[in-house]
């Protein structure tokens, strides 16, 4: 928050101020005028030249004390409110402040919803178009569109039931990944559905869902399946035979698939310290380890399959080392570059501006969001939620490009239908 200086402590800097000074006004060029909130705003002139002589910096009704960015420059935090604000400059010579133009501040938390029954995991809806969710409710699996909280139900529990399966997973061609429960409380075999034609015959999976949390089918014959502690990974030969490897996790908690739903990342710890696979749909078996990483905590493909942004943990932290924000060359997880990384359950991309944002808690349960640079790998911005409005969960973002809002999902993955889930929207830039 910013301070605003009294009259009576303006009124002494004025004083302070020579009323003696050069009749042509010194030229100042605001080069931020869209921002973010919080984010800093730039200034540049060639009167800027040291810390010695810097003026202080009006933004609407607070006066700021900048921060010099040699050799032209100034700096000063934008408000957290949205809106449009005068830009003044008071130099030490000049009585008064002098106006250079106007900044619109964009982005910022902009309320909430509750959204009452529903538990599991939630998956993005796979339609495309605005962004709607799937998740667990007491009679099947439901829609969730995060602007209205409504939720309409898309499969019965005869098709999806809860008890068997934490929650659908992606799956090709407009598929998802669920499970029912039989007769003597037993749970019937992973399929994949057609959710826009759910009469069309299921894909098969690989076996009964007993102890499944979600699954991602990355083809007709390849299924990750993930459980408490672990995976596995299930691929079938030209015989019809599957052939499955159990990958041992201290607690895989996501999956990140590519767009085509061809390549994934299982996020979690990897709890025998032998790096992160990352899978294909060619064979059951990883495409290659990222042996660096104990592990990757959040992660996306770009839209063309071609870059994996994770964040994620060295595997040698004997030396206190933290997490990082990597970019890897998605066919064979080579390091492009890196910088360290405030952490975040989730990473999400943004196809419009050329940001990424790590979504997660700060604290005791404080949901935020971390605005960074992908030209730089450095952050621009926090946004967050209000403090009184915190609540221990998981977060699931889900931007809307078209809106420009990133919605933040606060739900129990592991909870039954009948939880209370918290939907958080914050405003993007424009």
């Amino acid at each position: 928050m910013h301070r605003r200086l009294l009259p009576v402590a303006l009124a002494a800097v004025s004083a302070c101020h020579s009323t003696i000074y050069d009749a042509v006004d010194p030229e100042v060029r605001v080069e931020t005028p869209v921002v973010w909130a919080g984010a800093d705003i730039v200034l540049t002139s060639a009167s800027f030249t040291g810390v010695d002589t810097l003026p202080l910096v009006l933004v609407g009704d607070d006066t700021l004390t900048p921060r010099y960015a040699p050799p032209d420059s100034l700096r000063v935090a934008a408000p957290d409110s949205q809106g449009t604000y005068e830009v003044r400059v008071w130099f030490r010579a000049r009585p008064l402040p002098l106006p250079y133009g106007a900044i619109t501040v964009q982005g910022g938390y902009s309320g909430y919803r509750d959204v009452p029954s529903i538990g599991g995991y939630p998956l993005l809806w796979p339609g495309g178009g605005l962004p709607k969710f799937l998740i667990g409710v007491p009679d099947g699996l439901a829609l969730v569109d995060p602007r209205s909280s409504t939720t309409v139900r898309v499969l019965p529990d005869s098709i999806f039931d809860q008890y068997c399966f934490n929650g659908p997973g992606p799956a090709p061609d407009g598929r998802v990944t669920v499970s029912r429960s039989l007769p003597n409380w037993e749970c019937g075999p992973l399929v994949s559905v057609q959710l826009a034609n759910p009469t069309l015959a299921p894909a098969p999976g690989p076996r009964r869902c007993t102890g499944c949390r979600f699954a991602a089918q990355l083809g007709p014959d390849r299924w990750l399946v993930f459980f408490h502690h672990g995976f596995e990974s299930w691929y079938r030969d030209s015989t019809g035979a599957w052939t499955g490897t159990l990958y041992w996790y201290g607690e895989p908690h996501d999956v990140a698939v590519s767009r085509r739903v061809d390549r994934a990342v299982p996020l979690g710890a990897n709890s025998r310290g032998l790096g992160t696979p990352v899978f294909t749909s060619a064979s059951a078996g990883p495409a290659y380890v990222l042996s660096q990483f104990g592990e990757v905590s959040a992660a996306q493909f770009t839209d063309d399959g071609d870059t994996l942004y994770v964040v994620a943990w060295p595997a040698d932290t004997a030396g206190g080392a933290g997490p990082l924000l990597a970019v890897l060359r998605a066919a064979d997880g080579a390091v492009l570059r890196s910088a360290p990384a405030w952490g975040g359950d989730h990473l999400v991309l943004d196809p419009v501006r050329p940001f990424l944002y790590l979504a997660g808690y700060e604290g005791s349960w404080y949901q935020a969001v971390q605005v960074v640079d992908r030209a730089t790998l450095k952050p621009v911005t926090t946004l967050r939620a209000p403090d009184d409005l915190r609540s221990p969960g998981n977060l699931y973002p889900m931007l809307s490009a078209a809106e420009r809002k990133l919605y933040l999902v606060d739900t129990c993955p592991w909870c039954l239908a009948g939880y209370s889930a918290r939907i958080f929207a914050f405003d993007l830039l424009r």
